[in-house]
């Protein structure tokens, strides 16, 4: 499967985990209709699906190389996989503040997202040199 595909599902399924957050949150878990809900608490959810996003569009603009776009796909993989792990433990918590795990994974994701933007332009920017170096 190619590596851009792979970042671009795994980017998918982190937005769509965050979308179904946003629904348990605030359907299933409080029983407020979104309607009667504070706008702060619904763009707060609604922004989780953010950084995921942003990060598939960011790396795959900056990936140049194999070594870059599999470095970005490991991490995209990786960060929906800790996310769907923070998902199940809500959906398995009883305590009245679990959804905002949602919000603390994502925040830390967020930050490992911005490292991996670096990683990732770092690798495609020293992988294509080298690669240039051995052809001259």
């Amino acid at each position: 499967m190619p590596l851009r595909r792979i970042v671009r599902i795994a980017a998918s399924l982190h937005v769509a985990l965050a979308l179904a957050g946003l629904y348990y949150a605030l359907r299933i878990h409080n029983f407020t209709p979104v309607s009667d809900l504070p706008n702060t608490d619904f763009l707060v959810f609604s922004a989780l699906a953010a950084p995921p996003a942003v990060a598939a569009w960011l790396g795959l603009r900056l990936a140049r190389g194999a070594v870059a776009e599999r470095l970005l796909a490991f991490g995209q993989a990786l960060a929906a996989t800790i996310f769907a792990v923070a998902f199940a433990l809500v959906l398995g918590s009883d305590e009245p503040l679990a959804p905002l795990l949602l919000v603390l994974a994502t925040l830390w994701l967020a930050g490992g997202f911005a490292l991996l933007l670096i990683a990732v332009c770092l690798a495609g920017r020293y992988g294509s040199k080298s690669a240039r170096e051995v052809s001259s």
